[in-house]
């Protein structure tokens, strides 16, 4: 929205003493072609949105979803025919640099870019060139190749790129979310089943062994120390510090293998529980 209609070069201009209400030249959202990259479930999200505001939605990803909220195009057809271009899927080795030079000379002329999910899904200088040369009308970058951005990239001085310190999934409800998460997880666990959201790459249930042995282990622990499940449980949900905000669902979506910066908020099924410091008052529990 802020690109469309040149939101922060407006603010600019007003700051500066000047009052451009007709000159900006801003764009209408409604109507045009928006085209997704992903299909996880912030693609899902991102496709609803989009489309309740009288967009054209279509969407690219590696896997075919019968009930996804948008038609599916191949991703060459995608680029050259969207008005908009969101990028929300996963990082792996397959989508490495995916939108890469070949692919961009293929955009509608004036498409804008939208890079939510990892700078290295896109080749970056690939990205600086079509820009440069005006065969793209605009971006809007939360993350990059190499983050924080080097004071060096030419990403900073261009016009119509709008960039942001990898943010979008920094808020305090997100922030909360990952506390909830760890604590339904560590319950889970300590019932019994295996962890949910894995990130080593298996299925859910895979780890059941080794939950098996952290639930053990735990069961020892908790004989010993005399904590309780009911006060694991009292602990997490009263005394814990607020964590520091990542973007681990930023760009996540079940339909798509993730690759996360940092594991905040998950369990790996074959992880066991750190081993308790301190005495017998269960204190060790809020700092793990």
């Amino acid at each position: 929205l802020a690109l469309l209609r040149r939101t922060v070069e407006a603010d600019a201009a007003v700051r500066r003493g000047a009052w451009p209400q007709t000159g900006l030249g801003g764009r209408e959202l409604a109507g045009l072609s928006i085209g997704v990259v992903g299909m996880g479930a912030i693609g899902r999200r991102v496709a609803t949105v989009f489309a309740a505001l009288d967009c054209q939605v279509s969407y690219w990803s590696r896997r075919v979803h019968d009930d996804a909220p948008a038609r599916r195009r191949e991703l060459a057809d995608l680029v050259a025919t969207s008005d908009v271009l969101i990028v929300v899927i996963a990082l792996t080795a397959q989508t490495r640099h995916l939108l890469d030079t070949a692919l961009l000379a293929r955009a509608k002329p004036g498409m804008l870019v939208v890079n939510a999910a990892r700078g290295l899904v896109i080749d970056e200088p690939a990205l600086i060139e079509a820009l440069r040369e005006g065969r793209l009308g605009g971006a809007a970058l939360d993350v990059f190749a190499a983050e924080p951005l080097p004071a060096g990239s030419p990403l900073r001085d261009l016009p119509g790129v709008l960039l942001s310190p990898h943010m979008a999934g920094s808020t305090v409800e997100a922030s909360m979310r990952i506390v909830g998460q760890s604590k339904d997880n560590l319950v889970r666990v300590m019932d019994g089943l295996p962890p949910v959201d894995v990130v080593e790459g298996r299925s859910p249930g895979s780890g059941h062994d080794s939950g098996e042995k952290t639930l053990n282990e735990w069961r020892a622990r908790e004989s010993h120390l005399g904590v309780g499940r009911a006060e694991v449980e009292r602990h997490l949900s009263t005394h814990h510090s607020r964590p520091e905000v990542h973007d681990d669902e930023h760009a996540v979506g079940r339909g798509d293998p993730v690759d996360r910066g940092g594991d905040r908020g998950r369990i790996r099924s074959d992880q066991p529980l750190p081993r308790p410091r301190g005495n017998r008052d269960g204190g060790f529990l809020a700092r793990h």
